[in-house]
């Protein structure tokens, strides 16, 4: 005959054990992700018809037949910029940009801004640009367990990007974690770092 004594205790016990390593666990992943995201790119700085700043990923650079930037507006001087270090084979563009004067009165300038495209490498993580989509990362804790001497423990841990159902961050993280270009960046921290994280939610145990 058996000699187990059923034990309400010691279960919630264990299944809160077992909750403390899962939010750690999950913690670490969120960590993890954002450091993957972490890494910058490189960027222009533009401004838009209304002040607002923005970057698009690349270097700013010069006509290397004149060294007379790019970067001029009617009556301004020209302004030698450093050669950019991806000069040999990359895709000269440019975009609009506005200067404002000085204290903010009179219409703004509107001035051509000439850079080189650097595009993240096919198969390799997004780099940050403006930031937005690694401060969107976060996580919660999911499908609560009712314990025998009440309180509640969550079973299941959750990683993603915070934001509106079909909003700007949403949909670009979604265009590349499952897009052609192979810039994923959830999937791909979590099976990096799949044994630290098994590791941390035994060790709870």
């Amino acid at each position: 005959m058996s000699n187990f004594q059923w034990n309400p205790r010691l279960y919630n016990d264990a299944i809160r054990a077992a909750g403390r390593g899962l939010e750690a666990a999950t913690v670490f992943l969120e960590t993890a992700i954002k450091e993957t995201l972490s890494v910058p790119a490189p960027r222009v700085l533009l401004t838009d018809r209304k002040g607002g700043r923005y970057y698009v990923a690349g270097y700013q650079t010069y006509d290397p037949a004149t060294a007379k930037a790019f970067f001029l507006w009617p009556g301004a001087p020209p302004r030698k910029l450093q050669p950019s270090p991806y000069m040999q084979g990359a895709k000269v563009r440019w975009a609009s940009s506005f200067v404002f004067p000085k204290g903010g009165h009179g219409a703004p300038n509107k001035i051509r801004v000439h850079y080189q495209s650097a595009p993240a490498i096919k198969g390799d993580p997004p780099r940050k640009l403006s930031g937005k989509l690694r401060s969107s990362i976060t996580h919660e804790m999911l499908e609560p367990m009712k314990l025998f001497e009440g309180g509640e423990q969550p079973t299941k841990g959750r990683v993603g990007v915070y934001g509106p159902p079909g909003g700007k961050v949403g949909k670009y993280a979604k265009r590349l974690e499952f897009g052609p270009g192979g810039h994923g960046f959830i999937l791909r921290t979590a099976n990096k770092f799949r044994a630290q994280i098994e590791r941390i939610v035994d060790g709870a145990i």
